[in-house]
């Protein structure tokens, strides 16, 4: 068979050296370049630099500076306090800084901080703040203790609230100042307050006077997130003005007062200590509630005392979540109709369970999705007075999926199981979850994994409809 010529057409040395000379994505506009660069990690995109003299900055004017390491924050678990201060997060601090330093964009959509940072780094975390109000950021997120299990090991950042003009003098003083002369900040910190729309602040110590000032003049201000604020006391969300839609008070060991009235919320979500004074009025577009009370381990709330706080909107809502709150249960008390109630979390003790369990169903007609939390008895089970008690009868057409979280293959909560499947009369799916890992980010023991396996061996035991779906996690 003959050798296909040179003059074939398909050389493919000279094939291989016409492709490398091709540098299509260099012959791009730079807004193309930029967006592309957009897809990488923050830290890959920064390497580009090294490609050729073109390429030396074009990172620089990526818009959204997501300093995210989590490989980092893994290894920072095993190291020494001060190896930890000394090495990992120094140079994190440092690549923040430099990043900031180089920036060329006019302005930014994200900038989102993820380390261990304590106040100690304050002067760098002042600037970085500083520097994303004046480029008009859009989403601010400052985590600065993610990986921690326990609690803090240092004092928490001050957010600096002199950038916004603000002295320490409190609530009152700053809101006469801002009433009477208008916000004293930067004139081009305010045009980051101008376009925020996202505000989320883990272990970050903000108090309430702060976080009012920004719902006042932040005009576009949706989401915020306060997590482990040590100086968060009570909060005021108040007025139609207010651009607020959902709110996140999680871990704030201070908090004892939330207000929310005539304002256009659509989410809150408290995760935080027992008895607060939680006030909803007049809120029209409310229709997802979280709350969560701990005390200690556990949390105990009266069901009475909590349909208190959520009487004024109790009738509009579409998702009620207390998964962490063991609710007491008093035969006498009525749970209040939940007519538009879609998806349904709870937290019981398993002896109570299904009392509790047929009055929630009762009074949600429409929920198709129910999340339970079984939490052991903390009596004897043996002299529960609950024991010899049926729950009432009734038959729901609209729920669909069940998840059983922290199921532990008790006889009370097989039955939990039984009747299910009979009141649901559509029931699609049950889902068993027999981790009780739900208390805050503690590590799971060898005896409670090797009791979560024979949970699983029990659970391939149970009968239920071949209609439903029935998992095991």
């Amino acid at each position: 068979m003959a050798e296909p010529s040179n003059k074939g057409g398909y050389n493919l040395r000279k094939r291989r050296k016409t492709c490398a000379v091709v540098d299509r994505i260099s012959g791009m506009p730079d807004e193309i370049v930029v967006s592309i660069l957009s897809f990488l990690p923050l830290k890959e995109a920064q390497a580009t630099c090294i490609l050729s003299r073109r390429w030396h900055y074009v990172w620089a004017s990526l818009m959204t500076l997501n300093f995210d390491t989590k490989k980092r924050l893994s290894t920072l678990k095993g190291l020494k306090p001060k190896e930890r201060d000394q090495g990992l997060i120094k140079r994190y601090a440092k690549w923040v800084n430099s990043v900031v330093e180089q920036h060329r964009a006019p302005c930014i959509d994200q900038f989102r901080v993820s380390f261990y940072l304590d106040k100690s780094f304050s002067t760098s975390i002042d600037k970085w703040v500083e520097f994303a109000l004046k480029k008009g950021v859009q989403m601010l997120e400052l985590n600065l203790l993610e990986y921690v299990y326990y609690c803090k090991i240092k004092p928490g950042y001050p957010f600096p609230q002199q950038l916004l003009g603000l002295n320490r003098e409190g609530a009152e003083s700053a809101w006469k100042h801002l009433c009477r002369d208008g916000p004293s900040h930067q004139p081009c910190v305010c045009v980051g307050l101008k376009s925020l729309r996202v505000l989320t602040l883990e272990c970050v110590d903000i108090s309430g006077d702060v976080l009012e000032y920004f719902l006042r003049t932040c005009p576009v201000l949706e989401r915020v997130s306060v997590y482990g604020s040590s100086t968060l006391v009570y909060l005021r969300v108040v007025g139609p003005s207010i651009a607020l839609k959902h709110l996140v008070i999680q871990r704030c060991s201070n908090v004892v007062g939330i207000e929310i009235v005539d304002a256009d919320v659509i989410s809150f979500t408290y995760d935080g200590g027992e008895g607060i004074h939680l006030r909803l009025e007049n809120v029209p577009h409310l229709v997802e509630v979280s709350i969560y009370e701990h005390r200690e381990y556990y949390s105990f709330l009266s069901i009475d005392v909590l349909f208190a706080s959520l009487s004024s909107c109790v009738s509009q809502l579409e998702i009620l979540k207390m998964n962490n709150t063991i609710l007491y249960y008093r035969e006498s008390y009525m749970v209040p109709m939940l007519p538009n109630l879609k998806l349904l979390g709870l937290s019981f003790k398993d002896d109570e369970a299904l009392m509790q369990l047929a009055s929630f169903l009762k009074s949600s007609p429409c929920v198709e999705r129910l999340v339970i939390h079984l939490h052991y008895s903390i009596s004897n089970r043996k002299k529960c007075h609950f024991k010899n008690k049926k729950a009432a009868k009734c038959s729901h057409a609209d729920l669909k999926a069940v998840k059983l979280v922290g199921y532990d293959g008790s006889t009370r909560e097989d039955e939990i199981v039984k009747y299910l499947t009979k009141t649901a009369i559509n029931l699609e799916q049950i889902v068993i979850d027999p981790a009780r890992n739900w208390l805050y980010r503690i590590p799971k023991r060898k005896d409670a994994m090797r009791r979560e396996e024979q949970v699983r061996a029990h659970f391939r035991q149970l009968k239920v409809p071949s209609n439903i779906d029935f998992v095991c996690l």
